[in-house]
Parts: structure tokens; C-alpha cells; sequence
């Protein structure tokens, strides 16, 4: 049954343009799907959707086109058609690179590290002191005291929290006032702060 479907198709196929077929496929399904069968006495179309389908012809008869004479169409066609303006293209190769901006004041800098690294290696080295920089490059002083020029692509900008004086008197000391109570494993424990009085 199927190589005979086949058959139907592949003959009704080539019969309209055996060259150009694939535009031609549409319309010779539409037509076999609408055909009556003759020993079932209705169409493919028919016994699957219970009515039968509307052919293009069927979509232009009996109906009347709009009010408008051809002339006054045409005009007011032109008219609407000079008024669409294409959309313009947007431009996907051009691609701005992103710098963080404090690259541009940053004291200290990481470096990526741009090779195969080991499982759990850091992506980063660093940080190290920026001796000179410009607009796409930076001198840093590596570990060894070596200046070295890298690419901006490969440095992001390292915060650094200001060092404190051990003398600066800024230091937590403990209040005398609270009893330490050491307990049997040996740990000290104090009181939190908010019993404390």
C-alpha cells in the first residue's frame, strides 16, 4: 500500500517538473489528500478530518474583492510601501572588550595564568605591584623583582586592605574584668558580650 502511495506521488512529482520538484511538492500532496477514492468513494482528507479541505481555487470564488478601484489600490499600495524603512542590521563582529574600570587606578594587579593548569591550580598569580601602565598594557614587578609588560586581557585588578600597625593600639585585648573558665576538654570559655555587665 505505501509503495503504491509512493508511486502515485513520485509520478505526479515528475510529471509537473522533474527538475524542480521540491516546489512543486505542496500542491501534489494538497491535491492527493482532496482526491475521492473511487472504492471508498470519499477523499484521504475526508475520512481523517470528516470534511473535506478547502482548495485554493475554493478561496476566490464567490467572494468579492475590496471596494477600492485597481488604480486607487495600486497608489495606495505604493504609498504604504514608500513608507517601511528597513530595519537596520546590527553588527555582531564588532565586539568591545570589557576592562574593569579600576584597572585604572589599581596599586596592584593579578595575572592570568595562560597555560594548562594542574587540577585545583589558580587561575590567577599574584598580586603584584603596577610599576607603569597605558591603555593596553601594564608593567608589574613579579616575585623576583623582575618587571615584566603584560596585556590588559590578561590582569584584573587585585583589593588590597591597608596594613595595620601592630603598634597602632587598634588591637582586641581581653577585659580582665571577665572570669576565664576553662572546661575539661581544656578549651577556655568567656561569657558572650551581651551577658556580659
Amino acid at each position: 500500500m505505501v509503495e503504491r502511495w509512493h508511486r502515485v506521488l513520485k509520478s505526479a512529482l515528475i510529471s509537473v517538473d522533474p527538475i524542480h520538484w521540491s516546489e512543486a511538492l505542496p500542491m501534489v500532496l494538497l491535491s492527493l489528500r482532496t482526491a475521492i477514492r473511487e472504492d471508498l468513494q470519499a477523499s484521504p482528507s475526508h475520512l481523517v478530518y470528516g470534511s473535506s479541505l478547502r482548495l485554493p481555487c475554493e478561496l476566490f470564488q464567490g467572494r468579492k474583492l475590496s471596494g477600492v478601484p485597481q488604480a486607487d489600490f495600486v497608489h495606495l499600495l505604493r504609498t504604504h510601501m514608500a513608507t517601511l524603512r528597513p530595519t537596520p542590521a546590527t553588527d555582531h563582529g564588532k565586539h568591545s572588550p570589557f576592562v574593569q574600570k579600576d584597572l585604572e587606578n589599581c596599586t596592584h594587579v593579578f595575572l592570568r595564568t595562560d597555560r594548562v593548569k594542574k587540577p585545583l591550580e589558580s587561575p590567577y598569580q599574584g598580586p603584584f605591584l603596577v610599576t607603569r601602565r597605558t591603555n593596553k598594557v601594564f608593567t608589574i614587578l613579579l616575585d623576583s623583582n623582575k618587571e615584566t609588560t603584560v596585556s590588559i586581557d590578561r590582569v584584573k585588578p587585585a583589593y588590597i586592605l591597608p596594613e595595620r600597625s601592630a603598634d597602632s593600639g587598634d588591637a582586641p585585648t581581653l577585659n580582665s574584668s571577665s572570669p576565664l573558665v576553662q572546661t575539661k576538654s581544656g578549651r577556655i570559655s568567656k561569657p558572650p558580650v551581651r551577658f556580659q555587665i
